[in-house]
């Protein structure tokens, strides 16, 4: 990384104020003690300057997050931390963002403090998800100043953190499980009874799909497993996510969506989830467990929610013609609206 000085302006003109007016008073009184301070200046000038020159690979700023889900209407502690791996404290300032992909809200924050060798640094913050959604930390810039101001490095080290709002880890509202229960299939979606969810273990091979992967297995292991099915019954149950320009409605959209999908698992179906990402460009994902599902979840909230709205049906009609489906969302709202004060 190209690390160099930059200058301070409005610090260095105070500085060559000061300067000059010490100058001025030398020339007038001729006095050493005039003398002696320019030289000190000059020194701590070029001292302070050196001092972080020399420090300048030993200061990193990161974001911490937890690193589990978290869900609606719950405190998330932040830490926005400066690691000092030198032996001098210099001040910091960093801005940073708070933005949500999903829901497209962003927020710019600042914090100025000091980082101080080997110590507790940085700010602590508690956030509150009022929407589902990717919420990420973006450390957009770093400056670390001498100890007199005039000069400060803007390309430090720093790393970011991100943490999903997710509907798993949310209590889904009554309304929310009536909708849930109304939209489960009729038996007509069910599956033959020659259908079997057995699954074959085995390792890794290179043309697998990394949605097969074992995640649990795997971790055990130590080593990429493969969970494959050994037999296939009727298709899967298509369900259809229709986004909606509206924050509240996709939130209650969401929890449907997970409550619905997790009650298909439990009744022993598979689904192929849909879903519209860009304009007329329809997404999907088998989804067989738990862990599959979760994976497509975060994968939906990682990505633009105020888009598209019903667009989903009308892809899904054109590619699959005839075929049924589930539609959570689409022209009926979720959220009743409540009247006005």
């Amino acid at each position: 990384m190209n690390r160099r000085l930059r200058i301070c302006i409005k610090e260095w003109m105070a500085a060559i104020v000061i300067f000059l007016c010490n100058g001025v008073l030398w020339w007038y009184f001729r006095s050493y003690l005039n003398f002696m301070i320019a030289m000190l200046m000059l020194f701590a000038v070029i001292a302070s300057a050196a001092l972080l020159w020399k420090e300048r690979n030993k200061i990193r700023v990161e974001a911490v997050l937890p690193t589990d889900a978290v869900g609606k209407n719950t405190a998330i502690p932040l830490l926005i931390q400066a690691e000092n791996d030198g032996r001098w404290m210099f001040p910091i300032r960093v801005k940073y963002t708070l933005s949500n992909d999903f829901t497209g809200g962003c927020k710019e924050c600042q914090y100025m403090g000091v980082a101080k060798p080997s110590g507790e640094n940085g700010v602590h913050d508690m956030l509150t998800m009022k929407h589902y959604g990717n919420l990420a930390v973006h450390i957009t810039q770093v400056c670390v100043y001498d100890f007199l101001h005039l000069f400060y490095l803007d390309d430090c080290a720093r790393r970011d953190s991100w943490v999903v709002a997710a509907p798993a880890n949310s209590q889904h509202s009554e309304q929310v499980e009536r909708r849930i229960a109304h939209l489960m299939p009729e038996e007509s979606f069910r599956r033959s009874p020659d259908y079997s969810a057995d699954y074959e273990i085995r390792e890794y091979r290179p043309q697998d799909s990394m949605r097969d992967i074992h995640w649990k297995l795997t971790a055990k292991q130590d080593k990429l497993m493969v969970r494959e099915r050994l037999s296939e019954g009727k298709p899967a149950v298509n369900v259809l996510l229709a986004l909606s320009p509206n924050a509240d409605e996709n939130d209650a959209r969401m929890e449907v969506l997970d409550g619905l999908c997790r009650q298909l698992l439990e009744e022993k179906y598979s689904m192929k989830l849909y879903w519209s990402k860009e304009t007329y460009h329809l997404k999907s994902v088998d989804i067989s467990s738990p862990e599959e599902l979760d994976v497509a979840i975060y994968e939906i909230l990682s990505g633009t929610g105020i888009a598209n709205g019903g667009n989903v049906s009308e892809l899904f009609g054109d590619e699959h013609p005839g075929e049924e489906a589930i539609t959570v969302g689409g022209d009926a709202p979720i959220l009743s609206e409540e009247p006005r004060q």
